[in-house]
């Protein structure tokens, strides 16, 4: 299975509470951040494909009152080897 890497950006930053339980839900594969203001939830997601690694981490966040404002994927991953 492969490993996806991507962004979340959240409505509201995340406290901490919502990171520990961020932690546990995902055994350490998400990194909360907050980038010039803007709250990023960093997510390295092993899954069978982009779309299902993206829909299991927004199912991640909505049960912590998070919601997902947008999602940034690097355009890198889709270009052929």
């Amino acid at each position: 299975m492969k490993t996806y890497h991507f962004e979340l950006i959240l409505n509201r930053p995340t406290t901490e509470a919502d990171d520990e339980q961020l932690f546990e839900h995902f055994h350490g594969r998400v990194s909360p951040a907050l980038a010039n203001g803007v709250p990023i939830l960093y997510v390295h997601l092993p899954a069978p494909s982009m779309d299902h690694a993206i829909r299991e981490a927004i199912r991640g966040v909505t049960h912590l009152d998070l919601s997902v404002k947008r999602i940034e994927v690097d355009p890198s991953i889709f270009v052929a080897a």
